[in-house]
């Protein structure tokens, strides 16, 4: 946000220990950091309806904060890609 906006600092991404913010950080922080929470809720929920023993798979640096604050049971692997990359050099590129 603040790339793109010339009036919004620039953040760092903590969540907030009230929802109702009182600052223009605390309000980025929860804008952005329930924003995606709530979206990613919904998703896993109508996905957990289409298929009931789904499992969640986080990934990325925020994996770990994120999954403290979803319900569904997951998996987190915050270096997934990196973890790839390292077993495609170790054994060479998988050819389908």
């Amino acid at each position: 946000l603040h790339q793109f906006t010339d009036r919004l600092p620039l953040v760092d991404a903590h969540w907030p220990t009230d929802l109702s913010a009182k600052s223009t950080e605390s309000s980025l922080q929860s804008g952005v950091l329930y924003g995606v929470l709530h979206e990613m809720k919904g998703m896993i929920s109508a996905f957990k309806e289409k298929y009931p023993n789904l499992l969640v798979l986080l990934t990325g640096g925020d994996a770990p904060s994120l999954a403290r604050h979803i319900a569904t049971p997951s998996q987190i692997v915050p270096d997934l890609v990196l973890n790839g990359l390292a077993a495609v050099a170790t054994n060479g590129i998988v050819r389908a």
